[in-house]
């Protein structure tokens, strides 16, 4: 098998039941208005220091506004 194409943010979504982490307060909220995929891109990269990435996400809205979801493909990562 070849190597694997990086995944566009917004293009791809983890299995529901995958562990996650949330990473509180890594970007200002206010100044984005959609997902940044270099911000998701850069902690993806961190936290795959710890696990398997599948996915990072910008949280815009709500109390989690300004947080980081990163999807992982074991609790090991996540924690």
């Amino acid at each position: 098998a070849g190597p694997v194409a990086p995944v566009a943010a917004g293009d791809y979504a983890p299995p529901p039941d995958c562990p996650k982490a949330l990473l509180a307060n890594c970007f200002d909220a206010s100044k984005l208005d959609a997902r940044d995929a270099a911000i998701e891109t850069e902690f993806g990269r961190e936290c795959s220091k710890f696990g398997r990435v599948l996915d990072a996400e910008c949280v815009l809205r709500g109390d989690d506004a300004g947080a980081l979801l990163v999807s992982f493909t074991a609790v090991e990562g996540a924690k």
